[in-house]
């Protein structure tokens, strides 16, 4: 039920869905790297500080959820851009339309397309030189 109330359409999180999710999760060492993930918050948090005071200039490109449901009722915002923006100068945030948590599961066609515009945009931009 977690991974359909963080979604702003359930359905698209199926019970095949979460099986699979469930199958990579329960072998040894499944649930390792989400541990880790969230056990290095607070380090995290003071490498973003330290992050902020020299912000990153290349182009970043954030998406977020556009209704998070289980946040209590109908919250919108995109979090993660507001929080990116202090990270960095040059950051394109888009909110998915239609979309919780669950972004590239509950709007896949739109995602990959905001992938494509943007990686397509900065792809000279970003090429390293000597």
């Amino acid at each position: 039920m977690l991974f359909q109330g963080l979604a702003y359409n359930p359905s698209a999180i199926t019970d095949n869905d979460i099986d699979v999710y469930a199958s990579h999760i329960s072998g040894p060492g499944g649930l390792k790297g989400a541990f880790d993930h969230f056990r290095a918050f607070p380090m995290d948090a003071l490498q973003n500080k330290e992050s902020a005071t020299h912000k990153i200039t290349i182009p970043v490109l954030v998406l977020g959820g556009d209704i998070y449901p289980a946040l209590g009722g109908d919250l919108h915002g995109n979090f993660a851009l507001e929080s990116t923006q202090a990270l960095a100068t040059n950051v394109k945030g888009i909110t998915v339309p239609l979309s919780g948590h669950w972004i590239s599961e509950e709007q896949p066609a739109f995602v990959i397309k905001q992938l494509v515009n943007f990686f397509g945009e900065n792809n000279n931009a970003n090429t390293l030189t000597k």
